[in-house]
C-alpha cells in the first residue's frame, strides 16, 4: 500500500477530488464519440477471458489473469456510467435497452447455437444450457457478468442519487464489500442472477466512476507507473489463492481487491499504448457478442481438431490453443457482421412495409 501511495505521488498520475462528482468525461483520442483506449482495453480484456477458457493456458498465467480480468470490466463499466443523472424512468429504459433485452436476445441465440456441436456429432459432447438457467441465472452461464452488472448499475444509481460526494461513495463501496465478505463466509447461498456477487461488483463500478475524475491516462501510461502497478498486481496475486468471482473464490479479500485494481490500471495503461489497434478496438466494441459466443465456438473447433487428429500431441498444446482462439475470433467476427447485415435488412423491410401502408 505504501508502494501504491509513493507511485501515485511520484508520477502525479492521479488527482484527488474534494467536490461532488460531476458528469464530465475527458475523452482523449475521440473516435466518433468513443474513447479509443476504452475499446482497446475491452478488446484485451476479452482475449484474457477467452484464452483461459481453452483449458490449455499455463496455470500460473491463468491464475494471474483471473486476479483482475472480471473486476476490470466492472471498473470500465463504472468509468462510462453517467446514467445516475437520468430520471428513474429514463434510467430503467436505458438499462433495459442496453443490458436486459440484449441479455435475453443473446441467451436465446446462445441456446440455439449451442445445439450445433451435439447435432453435428450426434452425442452429448457439450453441456447444454436451458433458457430457464439464463432466466434464473444461478449457475455459471457464459453471460453471468451481464446480470450482475445490471443489478450493480441499479445499486450505483441509487447511491449516486442520494449523494455524489467521494466520501459517501467510498463509504458505500467499502460497506458493500464488507457485507459481501460476511455473506460469502457465513451464508454463501447463490442467489438468482448471481445477485450475491453484486456486493463485490458494486465497489469496482463505484471505483470506475471515481476513476473517471481522478485518472490522468497520460501519466498512468508512463513506464515507471506501469511497472509499479504490475509489481503490485503480481505480488498480490502470488500471495493469494486463485480467484474466480463466479465460483465465489476470492482467497484473501484485501489481496483480491489490490490485485484487481492494480491489474486493471496496468492494463488500462497498456491499452492506451495500443489504442489505435483496429483488431482490439473491434473486439472491444463487440465484447458482448464475443462474451456470448466464444465458448461454443471453442468447443466446436476443439472437436474438429480432435476428429482431424491435428495438434493433439502434448508438445502442440500451445499451437492448438492459438489456432483454436484465432479461428474462434474469425468465426465470431463473421457471425457478428452477418447478424448486423440481417438486422439492417429487417429494418429496411419494415421501412418499406410502412411506406406501402401509408400509400
Amino acid at each position: 500500500l505504501l508502494l501504491v501511495i509513493w507511485g501515485i505521488i511520484k508520477t502525479d498520475g492521479f488527482k484527488i477530488p474534494y467536490k461532488k462528482i460531476n458528469d464530465k468525461i475527458v475523452v482523449q483520442n475521440n473516435d466518433g464519440g468513443r474513447i479509443e483506449w476504452l475499446d482497446a482495453v475491452k478488446g484485451i480484456g476479452m482475449l484474457l477471458v477467452i484464452f483461459p477458457h481453452t483449458g490449455l493456458l499455463n496455470e500460473n498465467i491463468a491464475k494471474w489473469i483471473y486476479s483482475f480480468h472480471m473486476p476490470l470490466f466492472f471498473i470500465l463499466s463504472g468509468y462510462t456510467f453517467t446514467r445516475y443523472k437520468l430520471s428513474c424512468k429514463d434510467f430503467f429504459y436505458k438499462l433495459l435497452k442496453s443490458l436486459i433485452i440484449p441479455y435475453f436476445v443473446y441467451a436465446a441465440g446462445f441456446c440455439i447455437y449451442q445445439v450445433i456441436p451435439n447435432w453435428l456429432w450426434g452425442d452429448e459432447i457439450f453441456r447444454l444450457y436451458s433458457i430457464k438457467e439464463f432466466v434464473v441465472q444461478i449457475n455459471c452461464t457464459p453471460l453471468w457478468f451481464v446480470t450482475v452488472l445490471a443489478i450493480s448499475e441499479i445499486v450505483c444509481y441509487i447511491i449516486m442519487k442520494v449523494n455524489k460526494s467521494p466520501i459517501w461513495v467510498s463509504v458505500c463501496g467499502l460497506s458493500l464489500f464488507i457485507i459481501g465478505i460476511i455473506y460469502n463466509l457465513q451464508v454463501r447461498i447463490y442467489l438468482p442472477w448471481n445477485a450475491d456477487l453484486v456486493f463485490f461488483a458494486v465497489p469496482f463500478v463505484l471505483f470506475g466512476i471515481g476513476l473517471r475524475h481522478v485518472l490522468n491516462i497520460d501519466k498512468v501510461m508512463k513506464v515507471q507507473t506501469l511497472l509499479i502497478l504490475f509489481a503490485i498486481n503480481v505480488c498480490s496475486e502470488l500471495a493469494n489463492d486463485r480467484v474466480n468471482m463466479v465460483c465465489r473464490n476470492f482467497g484473501n479479500y484485501l489481496l483480491f481487491f489490490v490485485a484487481a485494481v492494480s491489474g486493471s490500471l496496468f492494463l488500462i495503461g497498456v491499452a492506451n499504448r495500443v489504442r489505435k489497434n483496429r483488431a482490439l478496438k473491434y473486439i472491444g466494441k463487440n465484447s458482448f457478442f464475443f462474451l456470448g459466443f466464444h465458448i461454443t465456438n471453442l468447443l466446436i473447433l476443439f472437436v474438429i481438431c480432435a476428429k482431424l487428429n491435428i495438434f493433439q500431441s502434448p508438445n502442440e498444446k500451445t499451437s492448438l490453443m492459438l489456432v483454436v482462439v484465432f479461428c474462434t475470433l474469425i468465426i465470431i467476427c463473421i457471425l457478428r457482421e452477418s447478424t448486423l447485415k440481417i438486422k439492417k435488412y429487417i429494418k429496411k423491410c419494415f421501412v418499406l412495409l410502412n411506406k406501402e401502408k401509408k400509400c
